[in-house]
C-alpha cells in the first residue's frame, strides 16, 4: 500500500510561512521533522518524466500506465491522477514529475520548481536548454516537457551513484547527493538556544520564515550591557546612535547552499546591519551533525568581540568621500539594488562628504532595507543580500578608488 499524504504545511511550493510567534516556530518545526522524508536509491533508478499541459486531449494517456527506459528495458511505474491537486498544478506549470523506488514499489510525485533544479544538478544537466520553459527572445523556443524527460532519464542511466529523494506534502521538493546529512530544523534551533541561553538568558524569538527551501529565525539577545557596550563603541566611531538592539539570525537550508547559518545584527536607528559572516556548517561530510553545530554555537561570542573590534577599526577609518565611495561599491556589487541605491545615495549626498568607514556600511546595509521596503522582497532575498553586504565589512573603504559617474 502506498503512503497518503493528508496533512501539509505548505499551501503551495511558492507558499512564505511569516512566523510571528515562537509556538508557531515550534509546531512548524516538528511538523518538517515528522512530514519530510528522505529516501535513499540509486541515481540510476529514478526517472523524470513530464506530462504535456498542452496535449490536453491525451492528458489521462499520458498520465495512465507510464513506462519508461531503466536498465535496457521498459519498466511500468505507474500512473498519475491529473486531478489530484498537487499534480494538477505542477502539470499547470512545467509539468515535470520524478519516478523513484519507494517502500511500496515505484512512486511518481511532483518535481516542484527547487526540486526539479536540484535533479538538474545531481545530473549535471542545469543549463539554459533545460531550465526554459517558456519561449525566450522571441527565437529561441523550449524543448517538450516529454523529451525533457526522456533525456534525464537517459542521462541518469549513467550514473551509478546514491542519492537521496526529498518528500515533502506529497512533492519533490529536492534530490540530493549521498553526501547530505539530514539535520532536522528543530534539532538544530534546540541546540543553538542551549548554547546561546547560557551567555542570553533573556532571549526572545522575534520574527522567522519558512519555505521549501529555508528557514530563518530571528531573535533579540535582550542584553542591555552588551547593546550599550555595542553602542559606545559605535558613538566612539563617530555613529550617531539614537537606539540600538542586538540580534541573532539563525537560517538553514535542505537546498541550493545546503547549510545552516547562525550570524549577528544590530538594529541600529531602525537599519538593519549584519555583523560579519558569523558561523556556518555545511548539511554534507562527516563534520556535519548537531552536535558540530552545537560546539559551533558557543564561537559566537568570539565573533561578536572580532566584529566589535572591526567597528572600532572602521570608526578610525577615514573616507574622503563617502557617497562616491558607496556609489563606486554598487556599481562594482551586482547584489546590490540600483533604484534603493540611487535613492539612498540622494539622501547621503545632503548628509554628508567626508565620513568614516561606519558611514559607508551602514549606507550600504540601508540600500538592502529601502530596497525590501520597495520590493517587498523575500526574506530568503533580503538574507542573501545581507550576507553580501557582511562579507564588504572587511573592505578597507578608505583605499577604494572612486569611479567616476556616467
Amino acid at each position: 500500500m502506498r503512503e497518503v499524504v493528508t496533512e501539509k504545511i505548505f499551501s503551495g511550493e511558492e507558499d512564505l510561512i511569516q512566523i510571528s510567534t515562537e509556538d508557531r516556530l515550534w509546531d512548524l518545526v516538528e511538523k518538517m521533522k515528522r512530514l519530510e522524508k528522505y529516501i535513499p536509491c540509486v541515481i540510476n533508478d529514478v526517472a523524470v518524466i513530464g506530462i504535456d499541459k498542452e496535449q490536453e486531449l491525451f492528458l489521462q494517456e499520458q498520465c495512465s500506465n507510464i513506462a519508461v527506459n531503466l536498465h535496457g528495458s521498459p519498466l511500468k511505474v505507474g500512473s498519475i491522477d491529473p486531478y489530484k491537486p498537487e499534480n494538477a498544478i505542477c502539470i499547470q506549470k512545467d509539468g515535470m514529475f520524478l519516478a523513484y523506488p519507494g517502500e511500496y514499489g515505484y512512486e511518481i510525485r511532483p518535481l516542484i520548481s527547487v526540486g526539479y533544479i536540484s535533479i538538474l544538478k545531481r545530473l549535471e544537466m542545469d543549463c539554459g536548454a533545460m531550465m526554459r520553459f517558456d519561449i525566450k527572445g522571441g527565437d529561441r523556443l523550449p524543448l517538450p516537457v516529454r523529451e525533457k524527460g526522456q533525456i534525464l532519464t537517459r542521462v541518469a542511466q549513467l550514473n551509478s551513484k546514491l542519492c537521496y529523494v526529498i518528500t515533502l506534502d506529497g512533492c519533490v521538493p529536492g534530490v540530493v547527493s549521498d553526501q547530505y546529512v539530514p539535520l532536522p530544523y528543530i534539532d538544530l534551533l534546540k541546540a543553538m538556544k542551549k548554547v546561546v541561553t547560557k551567555e542570553h538568558p533573556d532571549l526572545e524569538f522575534h520574527s522567522g520564515t519558512l519555505s521549501f527551501e529555508y528557514l530563518i529565525a530571528n531573535y533579540w539577545l535582550n542584553d542591555p550591557v552588551m547593546e550599550q557596550s555595542l553602542a559606545l563603541t559605535m558613538k566612539n566611531a563617530g555613529c550617531d546612535v539614537k537606539s540600538i538592539r542586538a540580534g541573532i539570525r539563525f537560517s538553514s537550508s535542505d537546498l541550493g547552499l545546503s547549510s545552516v547559518f547562525l550570524s549577528m545584527f544590530l538594529e541600529i536607528n531602525g537599519v538593519s546591519m549584519p555583523l560579519g559572516t558569523g558561523i556556518q556548517m555545511e548539511h554534507k561530510g562527516d563534520k556535519a551533525s548537531v552536535e558540530v553545530f552545537e560546539e559551533k554555537c558557543g564561537e559566537l561570542g568570539s565573533v561578536l568581540q572580532a566584529n566589535e573590534d572591526r567597528i572600532e577599526e572602521l570608526g578610525n577609518m577615514d573616507v574622503k568621500d563617502v557617497p562616491g565611495v558607496v556609489a563606486t561599491l554598487v556599481k562594482k556589487n551586482a547584489f546590490l539594488p540600483k533604484k534603493a541605491a540611487e535613492k539612498v545615495l540622494e539622501d547621503l549626498r545632503l548628509q554628508m562628504t567626508s565620513g568614516t568607514g561606519i558611514d559607508v556600511y551602514l549606507a550600504l546595509n540601508q540600500i538592502i532595507q529601502v530596497h525590501s521596503t520597495m520590493q517587498k522582497v523575500s526574506d530568503e532575498r533580503f538574507l542573501a543580500m545581507s550576507e553580501g553586504v557582511a562579507k564588504l565589512i572587511h573592505t578597507d573603504f578608505s583605499k577604494v578608488t572612486v569611479l567616476e559617474e556616467e
